[in-house]
């Protein structure tokens, strides 16, 4: 499926399919180890990627006005207090002017204790960051995983949700399954929402557009 960017001045979130993400340009990996300077774990470019987010939270900040971005996959096991708190001053001030965003990830697993708790301290601190921000919250799937990559030149998250419960792993490509995949989802009034290639509005799925 070809994806023609909608003219809009708000921000698209397109839910892909694995053919469709593995088509597109990938950019800059964003890591998460934590084992390698010269792979960081947050990257500010206008097009980046990251792969595997499962316990972990990942998304990133973006500016309209000076056009540039930046992504990170934060690894629960690897960041907590002060650590965390250092990282996330070091996201906030690469995009001080953020004016949209993206937080994505955590599961409620055993022996993930640190997976819920960090992703409500990102989304926490990136809410008071830039108040137009859409996140996806909470894996309902054990065996799911999120892979995105995000491109400055048309304002567009591209994110593909697969559930690995069976063999046959398959990605998310309907509203309803959208919906069964998160505890919450939040889609701010600076974005848009499309799922297979079909957008999403207020009136097909409500409870996406509702403030929290």
């Amino acid at each position: 499926m070809t994806y023609t960017t909608p003219v809009s001045f708000k921000s698209k979130i397109y839910i892909v399919t694995n053919k469709t993400f593995a088509g597109l340009p990938a950019g800059q990996y964003i890591d998460f180890l934590m084992e390698n300077p010269k792979k960081p774990n947050i990257v500010a470019s206008d097009m980046f990627y990251t792969l595997g987010i499962r316990t972990c939270t990942g998304g990133g900040l973006k500016s309209s006005k000076k056009v540039r971005a930046a992504g990170f996959h934060f690894w629960d096991e690897r960041l907590n207090g002060e650590k965390l708190k250092n990282t996330l001053n070091k996201l906030i001030n690469l995009i001080p002017d953020a004016d949209g965003g993206l937080v994505i990830g955590a599961k409620r697993l055993t022996g993930s204790d640190n997976s819920v708790p960090l992703f409500k301290t990102v989304l926490k601190e990136l809410k008071k960051a830039c108040k137009n921000l859409s996140y996806f919250q909470i894996m309902k799937k054990p065996y799911g995983s999120v892979d995105f990559k995000y491109s400055q030149a048309n304002d567009s998250w591209y994110i593909l949700l697969t559930d690995n419960t069976t063999k046959n792993a398959h990605s998310v490509k309907t509203p309803k399954k959208l919906a069964e995949f998160f505890e919450k989802i939040y889609i701010a009034p600076s974005d848009r929402l499309f799922v297979n290639g079909k957008e999403i509005t207020k009136q097909d799925m409500p409870q996406f557009f509702k403030k929290r």
